[in-house]
């Protein structure tokens, strides 16, 4: 299956798929999550469609005095940039951005919320296919940060060679972390991290899982 094809099979998905809630406890994990970090300045976006409703992070971020700025695109060269602005318009795309007013430096960004179509264990995502996040995050050092429901995971996001990987995807009851650090190995798996009293990271070995304890989510 090629991107084009697992863009159309998750687009089908979303035809009868109602959101339940689920935003909010996404947007709240997320929150905690980012907050946890002193967090000053985020890039995020407005959402399109279906995806997650990230205008509920967005508002907890403001109302705490997190600076939030958003992309604005160019067709030309399918690049983007970050913005701040009271002012907003629809874009080619339909999708909301910000009026070109304060420009905010890539490096100022401590975390860049990115949006997606699917994604999988390694928290590769699949975007919309005109590239403006991967060459934006491909000199990227900061958080890199997905919103997703559950029902967008698959089993492997075909890759090309300039797809940038998430540090962790967010779901209703999911963190997913493409690497963590034991001893000096990395391992190179994605953990799924549950809500527990304390939070335990569970993954696969061979045919035995392993548990590892964690408290810095």
């Amino acid at each position: 299956m090629n991107k084009t094809e697992q863009r159309k099979k998750i687009k089908d998905l979303f035809l009868d798929f109602t959101d339940n809630g689920y935003s909010e406890i996404i947007c709240q994990k997320a929150f905690d999550y980012l907050r946890k970090r002193n967090i000053s300045t985020v890039m995020s976006y407005c959402p399109f469609q279906k995806e997650v409703n990230v205008s509920i992070l967005n508002e907890m971020l403001l109302k705490n005095n997190v600076i939030v700025g958003f992309p604005v695109i160019s067709d030309k060269d399918y690049t983007m940039d970050c913005y701040y602005s009271r002012f907003y318009s629809l874009n080619q795309y339909g999708i909301i951005q910000p009026e070109k007013d304060k420009f905010i430096d890539k490096s100022k960004i401590d975390a860049v919320i990115v949006p997606l179509l699917a994604f999988d264990e390694q928290c590769f995502r699949l975007g919309r296919g005109k590239g403006y996040y991967d060459r934006y995050l491909s000199d990227y050092d900061g958080l890199k940060i997905a919103l997703a429901y559950q029902m967008q995971m698959i089993n492997k996001v075909v890759v090309d060679n300039y797809d940038v990987q998430m540090d962790v995807i967010i779901s209703a009851i999911i963190f997913h972390i493409p690497f963590v650090h034991i001893g000096i190995r990395r391992t190179p798996v994605c953990y799924r991290v549950f809500e527990m009293r304390r939070r335990f990271i569970s993954f696969g070995y061979s045919d035995n899982p392993v548990i590892v304890l964690i408290y810095d989510l």
